[in-house]
């Protein structure tokens, strides 16, 4: 695997791994904040976090097959 197709793999790991982190934050602060503000903040603002970086992390998997696909058709002319 080339240095960048690493890389973006690893960046794409550690945005699952932070996002789940959070996931598992935010459902332990539930447990001590229920009021309305709460869930106001979270359909305000948290909502579209996961749609939004699962889209990216599916782009980034897109991403790093591309560029694979662009190091074999440089290997390829060679």
């Amino acid at each position: 695997m080339s240095k960048m197709r690493s890389r973006l793999a690893e960046q794409n790991g550690q945005l699952r791994r932070v996002f789940g982190d959070f996931s598992k934050l935010w459902q332990a602060t539930g447990e001590f904040w229920k009021d309305e503000r709460r869930t106001r903040y979270e359909k305000q603002h948290l909502t579209t976090i996961g749609p939004s970086l699962q889209r990216l992390s599916s782009m980034l998997g897109q991403l790093t097959d591309s560029v694979s696909d662009a190091e074999k058709e440089l290997l390829d002319d060679k």
